[in-house]
């Protein structure tokens, strides 16, 4: 049974290819086209006469010609000003702004500090636009009314410019952080960064950074029934949460230096419980103890002693450290001048950004630690879960990480090219 179906028009297309006005201004900008290449060849014609043959306005001949010579008088080519003065400017887009002026002012209320409510947002908008019609001497017309900034473009601009209103919070700033000029901070270390690299040579510049590591590296979510509203239980017979500190060590030309891990305790008897039938992956890593688990000036000199100057042999070195108060003790500087060795500071608050560690390397490794817990834990799911355990499986993780992910740390922090 044949049925009849309502025939619905197909909607205008309204590209440069498919739009009749698009063919239009090319037809008749190929028409200008010719009637200056004609006056080139015959510059004793008379524009009135070009025109009036290819019926085309003579006013209009005069402006094109004039743009024509304009260009050149600029240095264009011949071609090129050619192409200028014959284009079709006439239509374009109704938009307020341009879309690069529009990024420009994206670019004005995102860098704002404090961040733009809505009403200053439309303020800012009404005096870009000023600036705008003055530097390019557009004015209001019937066809592009007064700008009011109206709630309605502050949306859509938002949306365009991927932008939210969120909740405000206030954060506290000394009046010592105020003052700091970030990016000036930022550029001189990643000048100072990349001089030592040039200098030393990108394997002799290193970047160490402290993580905590937990004895059960679970998953942040796992799979239970639906609906009955519990969270998907882990069970271990270990005190948690229990942590301890690593600390990896890279270089600019990706090597890996020896994984280091602090454990909780006052004596080197807190080491015995990891050492004792240790694996050869646990033997890999070189173990410390401080009273709360974490770096300090006792802790770092024994990793200049043990990892880095193996390494470097004294000669000229660089080591890339945030500005943890235990990077930067008088014995600390000491004990990095008498080996050589240059301490470069992440600027205070920028760690994410510039730090390598931090940036592209401790997230993958942490995911690497949760895939090899879980794997083991399929395989035995009565394993008692232990310091011993947990240093073995980021040795395990640390090793699994490549070269090219320590180079790409560098690389987006823009320390190397």
């Amino acid at each position: 049974m044949q049925t009849n179906r309502a025939i619905v028009p197909r909607h205008s297309s309204n590209t440069e290819r498919g739009s009749r006005v698009g063919l239009l201004k090319r037809e008749r900008a190929e028409q200008w086209r010719q009637l200056l290449q004609q006056k080139l060849l015959a510059p004793a014609l008379p524009l009135r006469h070009l025109a009036r043959d290819a019926q085309l306005s003579h006013d209009s001949a005069a402006k094109r010609w004039k743009a024509y010579e304009r260009a050149r008088a600029e240095g264009r080519t011949q071609d090129e000003a050619l192409g200028d003065a014959a284009a079709d400017h006439r239509g374009g887009h109704n938009r307020t702004f341009t879309p690069a002026h529009e990024q420009l002012l994206g670019d004005i209320v995102r860098a704002a500090q404090p961040s733009m409510a809505q009403k200053q947002i439309q303020a800012e908008a009404l005096r870009f636009k000023r600036d705008v019609e003055v530097a390019t001497g557009s004015h209001a017309t019937r066809s592009a009314p007064l700008f009011k900034a109206s709630d309605h473009f502050v949306t859509r601009f938002k949306r365009r410019q991927r932008l939210s209103s969120h909740r405000t919070a206030v954060v506290h700033q000394s009046k010592a952080e105020l003052a700091r000029d970030m990016e000036l901070e930022k550029i001189s270390f990643v000048v100072e960064v990349r001089d030592a690299i040039e200098r030393y040579g990108a394997a002799m510049v290193f970047n160490m950074d402290e993580t905590p590591v937990s004895l059960l590296d679970v998953p942040v979510t796992a799979v239970v029934a639906t609906g009955s509203k519990q969270a998907a239980k882990v069970p271990t017979s270990a005190k948690v949460p229990t942590h301890f500190t690593t600390f990896p060590t890279i270089t600019a030309a990706g090597d890996k230096l020896p994984l280091c891990a602090i454990l909780r305790g006052k004596t080197p008897r807190c080491l015995k419980k990891v050492r004792e039938g240790a694996s050869a992956d646990v033997k890999k890593v070189h173990l410390y103890y401080s009273e709360r688990g974490w770096m300090n000036e006792g802790v770092m000199v024994l990793y200049f002693r043990d990892i880095l100057l193996p390494y470097t042999h004294c000669r000229p070195a660089a080591l890339i450290v945030d500005c943890f108060q235990a990077h930067w003790t008088p014995a600390i500087r000491d004990a990095a001048a008498a080996m050589n060795l240059q301490l470069i500071q992440v600027p205070g608050g920028c760690t994410a950004e510039l730090q390598p560690l931090d940036a592209s390397f401790n997230g993958p490794l942490l995911m690497k630690r949760k895939q090899i817990w879980a794997a083991n834990k399929l395989l035995h799911p009565f394993a008692v879960d232990s310091a011993q355990a947990t240093i073995e499986r980021a040795q395990q993780a640390y090793a699994a990480m490549p070269k090219s992910l320590a180079l790409t740390a560098f690389r987006i922090t823009w320390l190397i090219d």
